[in-house]
């Protein structure tokens, strides 16, 4: 009996290995062209106008005078003269104001990218534990995600457009996000003590996060509580002594009051998308801060209540998170692009929550429906956008906040359920 030759010619198909070497090389490629384009030549090859002002509060320290020796005025629409910050940064940053312009932002922004690969680094010490549920599904993906996770929060931080934003304006984000992702790595490791003591540094930079004081007490993290207010005790007597505690208050009564009506043609806050197309033009600065006044006390009032039902319906302190996180950007009436680095441990918290089997498969994807335009949304410049594209971000975040709160409000009894969906 003849036996016929084995056709050599068929093309051999790539065993499940080498497709998976492939993806992750994909992965790598992606992350790494978009350092280089976004990170690195954009943001070194153009002036951050937002650096200017650290300098200038730089040389007002030096030359003996207030940080805010001016008054906070906008220059042209998204320009602005005079620091518009707490006095933190510019104290521990003033030797800037010695350096040239140029060589100053260089060095800021070098400090700037080194905070944004520092934060990946923090956010990979989370390191979810992939669920082991064997009716699970999504079992095959869990496990893939914990498995590459610090390539994952890689990858996430390279598309994340607020980040590139912020580093090429010269902005102040990437440090608060570094600053963000230690707090919410050490409340997810229970150092609480630890992440009081950060809390505090990312109040001094920016004064949203104070937020985060809600859900604390109402989870009884009273070690974080304690530290926080020590240090901040701590930095106010420093104040003092050095005399620029007045500094402080002139900030908290005069400089940050005007900021909302000042910044509010970049502003991309459903508060904004709502008031300028509409009312805006006829307000009066007194008219438009009680305004928005106004909605940011009702904002944060919705997140006080939503926190306490879901303290009341026995949700743990690791499922609000998202919740807390998002609300910081969320309860703003002023929200711009890069205002969004300091909600980006949120979506970390999320794909972790999942790999443990404690977030709903379909809830995370619908929050993805809110993050991926949050994460793409700086891309594209404002004049490309259109009007009402300014505002896609701001109505995504508000987006993925409600969904965070429901996810938040499931009851754990339900979870079990929600691992096989």
């Amino acid at each position: 009996m003849l036996i016929a030759p084995e056709n050599t010619d068929k093309k051999a198909v790539p065993s499940p290995r080498r497709l998976h070497q492939i993806l992750l090389l994909l992965i790598v490629l992606a992350a790494i062209y978009q350092v280089v384009d976004k990170w690195l030549i954009v943001a070194f090859g153009m002036h951050g106008v937002d650096y200017s002002v650290l300098w200038a509060a730089g040389r007002n320290v030096i030359e003996g005078h207030g940080v805010y020796a001016e008054r906070a005025t906008a220059l042209g629409n998204d320009h602005w003269e005079v620091f518009k910050y707490p006095q933190a940064t510019a104290l521990l940053f003033f030797w800037l104001g010695a350096l040239p312009g140029e060589m100053g932002e260089v060095i800021w922004k070098s400090l700037m990218l080194v905070a944004l690969f520092a934060s990946i680094a923090v956010l990979g010490t989370i390191r979810p534990r992939a669920s082991n549920v064997d009716t699970d599904q999504m079992q095959t993906a869990r496990l893939w995600v914990a498995d590459h996770w610090l390539l994952v929060v890689f990858f996430l931080l390279a598309a994340c457009s607020p980040a590139a934003m912020a580093l090429r304006l010269g902005q102040i984000g990437p440090l608060l996000l570094l600053v963000m992702s230690a707090v919410t790595a050490l409340l997810w490791q229970k150092r609480n003590s630890a992440a009081g003591v950060i809390w505090t540094c990312a109040i001094l930079i920016k004064v949203s996060p104070v937020l985060l004081a809600v859900p604390l007490l109402l989870w009884h993290r009273w070690r974080a509580i304690a530290t926080a207010t020590l240090v901040g005790l701590g930095y106010l007597a420093i104040l003092a002594v050095t005399g620029r505690l007045s500094d402080e208050w002139y900030y908290f009564t005069k400089v940050l009051p005007q900021i909302p009506f000042l910044a509010r043609y970049v502003s991309h806050s459903p508060f904004s998308a709502v008031i300028e197309p509409t009312i805006g033009a006829g307000l009066s600065e007194l008219a438009y801060n009680r305004l928005q006044s106004t909605y940011g006390l009702a904002m944060i009032v919705v997140y006080v209540v939503a926190l306490w039902a879901m303290r009341r319906r026995g949700a743990d302190f690791a499922r609000v998170l998202p919740f807390a996180l998002i609300g910081i950007t969320a309860a703003s009436p002023l929200v711009e692009h890069h205002h969004f680095v300091a909600s980006y441990p949120a979506l970390l918290v999320q794909l972790a929550l999942w790999c443990e089997g404690r977030h709903s498969t379909r809830m995370l994807a619908l929050a993805m429906v809110g993050w991926i335009p949050i994460m793409l949304s700086g891309s594209a410049a404002p004049e490309h956008l259109g009007q009402w594209g300014l505002y896609i971000a701001g109505w995504a975040n508000l987006w993925v906040w409600g969904v965070a709160a429901a996810e938040g409000l499931r009851s754990p009894s339900t979870l079990s359920s929600a691992q096989s969906e």
